[in-house]
């Protein structure tokens, strides 16, 4: 067997971030191809510039995080999960196009995805057929469809027309939209919500003084988004 075919796992690390990029891109990219789907534009080294903060949260705060390396030590898979008391989420699992169908997949599953673990157990999952086979055999059932809506933005609003509260990551606020979103989501996330306020706008909407909905939206970004009552949330225009 030669050095490019020895395939061996191991946990992955802050400094897997561009090479874990770079297999998602090829992956996707792949299935765009077959299915007719629009690629992945431009080139790894500026899509990674930009994504990067996003890889190392989800590095910093993953539950489970291996990669697949051949024998040149080129990463070839990897897979990752986030958990929150009983929510369980695989939130990304990619393959190159040539190491696909032969087992390497079963195996990182097994490892970030364990079927032991999670009460409520989530993949936002991907069109691929392959991938979908090997979630319905790790006990998965098919829940929620997902839609992508795109529109153009609406005109900004005046931060003085009492449309929302703008809240950074240290304000005691934070607090109050980690109170609403775990009675709107079911468990409970405030850990990941000073890292929202960072990157993105957070907004808390009142009403009468109390707190009914949340938005945290931005150019690289959008969401979570929540609200008591969905009447409560007004538009939210990207600033």
């Amino acid at each position: 067997m030669s050095d490019a075919h020895r395939i061996t796992l191991r946990r992955g690390t802050l400094e897997d971030g561009f090479a874990t990029y770079r297999v998602l891109r090829e992956a996707v990219n792949d299935l765009a191809a077959r299915i007719g789907a629009d690629p992945i534009p431009g080139d790894v080294e500026s899509n990674y510039e930009r994504i990067e903060p996003l890889f190392r949260h989800l590095t910093e705060n993953a539950a489970e995080f291996w990669v697949a390396q051949d024998g040149t030590d080129r990463v070839v898979a990897y897979a990752r999960s986030i958990e929150h008391g009983g929510f369980f989420e695989l939130t990304e699992f990619f393959v190159l196009p040539e190491h696909q169908s032969a087992g390497i997949g079963r195996q990182l599953l097994e490892r970030a995805f364990p079927d032991d673990r999670g009460d409520l157990r989530v993949i936002v999952a991907t069109t691929d057929v392959r991938a979908l086979s090997r979630y319905l055999k790790a006990g998965m059932t098919a829940s929620t469809p997902i839609l992508s809506l795109i529109g153009p933005p609406t005109t900004a609003l005046d931060d003085n027309e009492g449309w929302g509260e703008m809240v950074t990551p240290t304000s005691p606020a934070l607090s109050e939209i980690a109170q609403l979103d775990r009675a709107i989501a079911g468990f409970d996330r405030e850990s990941l919500l000073p890292w929202f306020a960072e990157t993105r706008d957070a907004i808390l909407f009142r009403r009468d003084g109390r707190a009914v909905g949340y938005a945290f939206v931005g150019a690289r970004g959008t969401g979570p988004i929540g609200a008591a009552d969905p009447a409560d949330l007004p538009p939210v225009s990207r600033r």
